[in-house]
């Protein structure tokens, strides 16, 4: 019990020159990701791009980083290009060593202070952050329907604008809802890319609104889409515009 307390795999080796430049949050994080990269490394447990799959709630155990706390790491490390996340999975990343031996051995710490300025985590980082961890989490949801090619990215690029555009936060609730109600409409996948299309361009996450911004464009003879029989849809502010 007394050797496994004193075991390697209860410490984490930081790089104290590495800290002076990224602070000890971040230096502590690199050290853990090194630690799972050599595991990674020995599993092959990477893709062909080097990208690897990180398991943030075991890293908050080891470091006692959260998840966002996590991220706000991960922000540094790509202004230093050490670090790039996968645009689909912001917990799939990849790691260029050479470029962190690169700080590791250089001398000239007058240049490497001055970048330091440049590595602040501000608002606007967060929020991209935030937004790709977004966009990641609905894109999840949506490939669980097993939907068409099209329509799977036709749904995607709806939650890509919901995300910037929309007045109040939108969660899981709000995405499944809008999805089942659109599928549930028309067998049509004209009609459907149609639907997604109108909520994409208004930024509606009322599937209501857009099915009659549809339907008054079928009235209007402003669309190409087939449609079928009209369902009831409760009354929206797209409606009233009729």
């Amino acid at each position: 019990m007394f050797l496994d307390l004193l075991c390697d795999n209860n410490y984490i080796n930081v790089s104290i020159k590495f800290m002076k430049i990224v602070g000890t949050e971040t230096a502590v994080y690199f050290a853990e990701l090194l630690n799972i990269i050599r595991e990674v490394v020995r599993k092959k447990k990477y893709n062909e791009q080097g990208f690897f799959k990180v398991d943030r709630k075991y890293i908050e155990d080891r470091t006692t980083l959260t998840k966002e706390e996590q991220y706000d790491c991960d922000v540094i490390l790509t202004k230093l290009l050490i670090l790039s996340a996968s645009p689909e999975d912001l917990d799939v990343v990849r790691v260029d060593l050479e470029e962190y031996a690169k700080i590791l051995v250089d001398d000239n710490m007058k240049c490497i202070k001055s970048e330091k300025k440049k590595l602040k985590v501000t608002t606007a980082d967060r929020t991209q952050q935030k937004r790709a961890g977004m966009a990641t989490t609905f894109r999840k949801i949506i490939e669980g329907y097993e939907l068409p090619e099209n329509l799977t990215k036709a749904l995607s690029d709806w939650t890509d604008t919901i995300i910037i555009t929309a007045a109040r936060p939108i969660n899981k609730v709000i995405i499944n809802t809008f999805i089942e109600k659109v599928m549930g409409y028309s067998t049509n996948d004209a009609v459907r890319l149609e639907i997604i299309s109108q909520a994409t361009v208004n930024g509606w996450t009322n599937a209501d609104w857009a099915i009659n911004s549809y339907l008054r464009n079928v009235r209007q003879g402003t669309t190409s889409a087939v449609t079928l029989p009209e369902q009831k849809v409760s009354q929206g502010f797209a409606e009233q515009a009729f």
